[in-house]
């Protein structure tokens, strides 16, 4: 079972802010907890996304190349070694639709290039992760390493 995270991005001081929902819900049941003084992690900021921070962008249980983990609102990057072309997408959540909407679906997805790819993407994300050697260079908020 993957783990049920996620993050958001401040705009003020340029920094990110992470929670885990079910350790979150423990936090709930027991005030006593540790990760209760994390808990409102909007608390910090009066007006939540209106006070600087982004809306909240989940996890996708993945992670790159590098390790790292992959969210929504990330830039990957992978070579498709039919072509040896680097391919670059963002990773989105939500209903998505491709093939001139003959398909459509529900869940994480990738868009580059002003087009959604055919969520085999993301399976070949989990299914062939040495193959295609996906790597997060960036994200919505901070642009693309360089």
């Amino acid at each position: 079972m993957r783990e049920i995270k996620f993050r958001a991005y401040c705009g003020f001081d340029k920094t990110w802010h992470y929670w885990n929902v079910s350790l979150n819900l423990k936090a709930l049941q027991n005030p006593n907890h540790p990760a209760s003084k994390k808990l409102a992690v909007y608390g910090e900021y009066p007006q939540g996304i209106y006070g600087g921070l982004s809306e909240p962008q989940q996890y996708t249980g993945l992670k790159d190349k590098n390790g790292v983990e992959i969210y929504e609102g990330d830039i990957i990057q992978w070579l498709d070694n039919d072509d040896g072309e680097p391919n670059v997408a963002e990773v989105k959540y939500g209903v998505g639709e491709f093939d001139g909407s003959h398909y459509k679906y529900i869940g994480f997805y990738l868009e580059g290039d002003g087009r959604i790819l055919e969520p085999y993407e993301i399976t070949n994300m989990i299914k062939h992760k040495e193959y295609y050697k996906y790597e997060v260079i960036g994200n919505i908020f901070e642009g693309v390493d360089k």
